[in-house]
């Protein structure tokens, strides 16, 4: 039976309603299909995470209302409660101005991002467009409004990459005393320009404490622990695996409860160890990667740089 080709310029009620009719016979037959099935899951999936990881609303404001009187604090003109974080609405009810911006840029990135993964995740059932210039697809502005949504993880990225070298560090026996402050100081001394300073790198540890596992699996599936680019959570979305990455978080969330830190003197909190004693029942359906199954991210001559390393 030879397909129908249809005069988009030219159509009638009746052609609509059959290209519809022909659509739904289509998408039932595929759902009909488990590698289908798994690889929408994935999609979908995939773009609910990044999303969450992206725009978190919790990491940035209050989650009870506050009292006009008490936003004393003004940072470009935008209130701050005394923790820090931007208030997300008054007592009387009214969402402040602030998180009514993070909700739209929120909700325009995550309609993009949708876009950007139906158009250009491959799959047997779907030809994807070319990656090279998004902007050809979805426009200039959408465009800059997608990297300025993926460009909110290039902290957390950096967070991700210092537990995902920190943990095969401690797995693979690279040195004596393993610690987060040498998988830090590693990157920041392998690629210079890259990262960010080390005490910034280790700052940012608190905005990341319920996510750094997540972003851990993310620098290893993306084999970029070295750089930081929008394009790398393009193709993340493009070529990830969902179950895959839940295997990795899990296997990273087991590492911050297993690993044992270096003695410190700082009464400071320890957010690597900020963790459930419990594994969260959202991985239990998955067996975690065994930690020396986790490809190494550095070449030996990277590793070799820790006897450089001198405590401070």
């Amino acid at each position: 039976m030879t397909e129908k080709k249809w005069d988009c310029w030219n159509l009638t009620k009746e052609d609509e309603a059959e290209m519809a009719a022909e659509r739904k016979r289509e998408i039932a037959h595929l759902n009909t299909i488990p590698e289908y099935r798994k690889s929408y899951k994935d999609r979908i999936y995939l773009h609910s995470m990044l999303t969450d990881l992206l725009f978190d609303e919790d990491s940035e404001f209050e989650h009870s209302p506050i009292k006009l009187q008490e936003a004393v604090t003004y940072r470009l003109g935008k209130p701050e409660g005394k923790s820090g974080k931007l208030p997300f609405a008054y007592e009387n009810g009214y969402e402040t101005q602030a998180f009514r911006m993070f909700r739209e840029k929120r909700d325009s990135f995550s309609r993009l991002l949708r876009i950007y993964a139906e158009r250009h995740r491959e799959t047997p059932w779907h030809t994807a467009l070319d990656r090279t210039n998004p902007a050809y697809h979805i426009g200039f502005d959408n465009t800059e409004i997608l990297h300025q949504g993926l460009n909110r993880g290039a902290k957390s990225f950096e967070v991700g990459s210092s537990l995902y070298v920190y943990q095969q560090m401690y797995d693979r026996n690279r040195c004596d005393t393993p610690s987060l402050s040498k998988a830090t100081w590693l990157l920041k001394t392998c690629y210079p320009t890259r990262f960010g300073s080390l005490k910034s790198m280790q700052e940012q540890w608190k905005f990341n404490v319920d996510s750094a596992h997540y972003w851990a699996a993310i620098a290893t599936l993306t084999k970029q622990s070295s750089a930081w680019t929008p394009s790398i959570l393009l193709d993340f979305i493009c070529n990830a695996d969902a179950d895959e990455v839940e295997r990795l978080a899990r296997a990273f969330y087991e590492f911050r409860q297993r690993v044992k830190v270096p003695h410190s003197s700082s009464e400071k909190r320890v957010y690597l160890k900020d963790v459930s004693p419990e594994v969260p029942y959202y991985f239990r359906h998955l067996e975690p990667i065994s930690p020396l199954d986790i490809p190494d991210p550095l070449d030996e001559d990277q590793w070799r740089l820790l006897k450089r390393y001198r405590l401070s």
